[in-house]
């Protein structure tokens, strides 16, 4: 079943756009199409804390939405649903760099956490062990590693990797792919572990406020509900 609904005036559409770059029609495509940055944002918001807002994933996709109508080209013979997906995908992923969407408790302990490394790391002139960080700490090794579990999945850095692959994020793709024990495996060189961290800690990410446009509400309103 497509996700995109029949339309008889599609064709249409897309020739008065191509043709005469008409504004009127470039609305009706993004409007027709709303229901692709529904979908894409609801894969990767499937991966994410309840905290993100979905409609904010939406938001963002929608610039993808928009770029990719303007750039499509049909000469090159791709499906505009196969063109448009990975822009809507990659605009999402660039709203979420730009949000604020860690949970404060996850991003004190990762300031906990990063600082305890530099502080090892400068008496000892070495990176520390998962136990001379527990004891730093004041926890235990299983509550060290649900902290870094806990980092780890709110770093974008993951999703970055992934774009570069062609693929989405495993934790999409199925179950148990995504899960802290395989995050923590992937994080325990202590370099990993200081990125981590200081991802979390030191990058407060404010979203961007885009201005309004009639095309942009118009989308909104029809692509959230």
């Amino acid at each position: 079943m497509s996700i995109v609904p029949e339309d008889a005036d599609l064709q249409m559409q897309w020739t008065r756009w191509l043709n005469r770059r008409n504004m009127a029609a470039r609305d009706h495509l993004i409007v027709h199409y709303s229901p692709l940055v529904k979908f894409v944002a609801g894969r990767v918001g499937a991966g994410l804390p309840s905290s993100v807002d979905p409609g904010d994933l939406v938001s963002s996709g929608v610039f993808g939405l928009i770029d990719a109508i303007e750039r499509f080209d049909p000469e090159r013979g791709v499906k505009f649903e196969t063109f448009a997906v990975p822009r809507i995908r990659g605009a999402v992923y660039d709203g979420l760099r730009k949000l604020d969407w860690v949970p404060r408790s996850i991003r004190s302990r990762a300031r906990s956490v990063e600082k305890a490394i530099s502080e090892i790391e400068h008496k000892e002139g070495r990176a520390p062990t998962d136990e001379e960080l527990a004891a730093h700490l004041h926890i235990s090794g299983d509550e060290l590693t649900r902290w870094l579990a806990a980092i780890a999945s709110t770093t974008v850095g993951p999703l970055d990797r992934a774009i570069a692959a062609g693929a989405e994020p495993a934790a999409l793709d199925g179950p148990g792919s995504g899960s802290p024990a395989a995050v923590v495996e992937d994080l325990r060189p202590m370099a990993a572990l200081r990125r981590a961290a200081a991802l979390t800690a030191g990058n407060t990410m404010i979203a961007n406020t885009a201005s309004s446009t009639a095309n942009f509400a118009i989308f909104c309103q029809t692509a959230t509900h």
